[in-house]
């Protein structure tokens, strides 16, 4: 059901479609098969992928399940910039996320 606010101008929305779609094809899932998983319509999937309809919390919620990652990451993601860069570092290698911690830790203290 396409009922979510149209966005086709919001940069915002773009960006986590984009990355909603970059994640599902790092899973080598189908729209069909996130869709599904997400307790969404394909439709509705391929809407959110194009930037068309901003998905609410809720949506989003689902998709990061589906995806098996946080919220956040849909949300907070740009591998342009530091932050970016490091939660993607971190995302890909959780065995890491002591240290990267101990020396963010270490600027923001001093």
């Amino acid at each position: 059901m396409l009922t979510e606010k149209s966005a086709t101008h919001d940069p915002l929305v773009g960006k986590v479609a984009k990355r909603i779609q970059a994640l599902r094809e790092e899973r080598a899932f189908t729209r069909a098969e996130l869709s599904k998983r997400a307790g969404l319509s394909t439709a509705y999937l391929t809407a959110l992928e194009l930037g068309t309809f901003a998905p609410n919390t809720n949506t989003l919620g689902s998709i990061a399940v589906a995806l098996n990652v946080n919220l956040c990451d849909l949300l907070n993601h740009d591998p342009n910039d530091d932050a970016g860069a490091i939660i993607e570092m971190m995302r890909r290698r959780p065995d890491l996320v002591p240290e990267i911690r101990h020396r963010i830790q270490r600027l923001v203290v001093n």
